[in-house]
């Protein structure tokens, strides 16, 4: 097992897949690692869906290529789309944590998929109907983010640009 700092030094936003199909029990890691994910006063403000169907997967490359974005997705191994559920009404936050939420939920699902040798792309971009449509979500349903996984055509890890711990960090 690698130690986690590996694992985050290594995780890329990979935009280049060989078409390999993700296998199911690779992506059960990789959403349980999701669902396990923490929230504020135990939310858990999603619902992930989730895809390797290569006919499933060529609908959602289309649905990119329609509006000209992140077109190297109809190479990748599977989908990942996570839902912001609304929270109850008698819960009352002072914040507005989902967000939040989501977003550790997604990272925890990047990092088990690099440390299962998956590589990922979380998507900003796409047609929140057609991902709706493809998926079966519900159209009342606001669709938070979309990963694509699979397996890196160019594996070597790109050097990160990033400030240095003295620029990023102040230890008071």
């Amino acid at each position: 097992m690698s130690d986690i700092i590996d694992v985050i030094r290594n995780r890329q936003s990979t935009r280049a897949y060989t078409g390999k199909l993700v296998d199911n029990n690779l992506l059960e890691k990789i959403l349980e690692a999701g669902r396990l994910s923490p929230s504020a006063r135990n939310t858990q403000p999603w619902t992930i869906y989730c895809t390797s169907r290569k006919e499933v997967i060529d609908k959602l490359g289309a649905g990119f290529a329609a509006i000209g974005r992140n077109l190297f997705v109809k190479d990748c191994g599977a989908f990942i789309a996570i839902v912001e559920e609304p929270l109850p009404e008698e819960l009352k936050m002072h914040r507005r944590y989902a967000e939040f939420d989501i977003g550790m939920c997604i990272m925890q699902i990047c990092l088990e998929a690099e440390s299962l040798g998956v590589s990922s792309c979380i998507l900003g971009s796409y047609d929140e109907d057609s991902v709706k449509t493809v998926l079966g979500i519900p159209k009342d349903k606001s669709v938070a983010m979309v990963i694509a996984l699979g397996y890196a055509s160019d594996p070597t890890v790109r050097p990160k640009a990033r400030k240095s711990f003295d620029e990023a960090i102040k230890i008071i």
